[in-house]
């Protein structure tokens, strides 16, 4: 992925050439999320562009249960009954034709595409993403919401959902809506402690990622916390 699909508002307002563009010539499997959901949702409304109103609409989706879609999408603003349609009809087809293929992670690039969503937030949201003995993603929880730029967390509330799911592994990640991608050391005493619950539980932390607009900082691409 290229940095430029990380930038929110990068793309025109409602008639987004630059992604019809490069579907044309690279293919829709060349898209990031967003640019996807730009293409089936069309347009914005005033005062919020088609990839700000997609941003919103891919971080529902990553995060509610399918029986609650159709309510969750409709109470955005911007979403309405012909754009929830097509949403969920895209959704369907989708899944219908990948089956249960899932989403591997190798690197912090196939988890941050996912994450990017909530650089929008303008308070902290502490995840944690669930994964299986092949890493691959069996669940996106959202565990906490700070105020301001504190998230309270702890590790029972962390793996609560992953020992349910069966996990293997998980990636912990949150936001800074600062703009500043670099940890606090309220950050890295977290992630030990992290570490160390999943180590006794035996589920291993892969990551923890803080996400901002433009950037991103894997503590295992950047730390001396995890080996190789």
């Amino acid at each position: 992925m290229t940095e430029k699909e990380y930038h929110i508002g990068s793309f025109s307002d409602d008639n987004h050439p630059d992604v019809r563009e490069q579907a044309e010539r690279y293919g829709v499997a060349s898209l990031s999320d967003t640019e996807l959901l730009m293409l089936i949702l069309g347009t914005g409304r005033k005062g919020q562009p088609v990839s700000v109103l997609a941003e919103r609409v891919l971080q529902v989706l990553l995060t509610t249960e399918p029986d609650q879609l159709q309510r969750r999408l409709m109470c955005l603003g911007g979403m309405g009954l012909g754009k929830t349609t097509a949403v969920l009809a895209a959704f369907e087809c989708g899944r219908r034709f990948a089956g249960r293929k899932e989403i591997s992670i190798r690197t912090p690039h196939d988890i941050v595409p996912l994450l990017r969503p909530y650089a929008l937030e303008q308070q902290e949201h502490f995840l944690c993403v669930s994964l299986n003995g092949a890493h691959e993603i069996l669940k996106i929880h959202e565990i906490g919401v700070g105020t301001l730029n504190r998230t309270l967390i702890h590790p029972r509330e962390i793996f609560a959902e992953p020992v349910i799911n069966r996990a293997a592994a998980v990636i912990v990640a949150h936001n800074h809506p600062s703009g500043t991608a670099s940890p606090s050391s309220q950050d890295v005493e977290a992630t030990k402690q992290i570490m160390n619950a999943g180590a006794i539980m035996g589920i291993q932390l892969l990551d923890h990622i803080i996400v901002t607009k433009t950037d991103y900082y894997s503590f295992r691409e950047k730390s001396g916390l995890f080996t190789a």
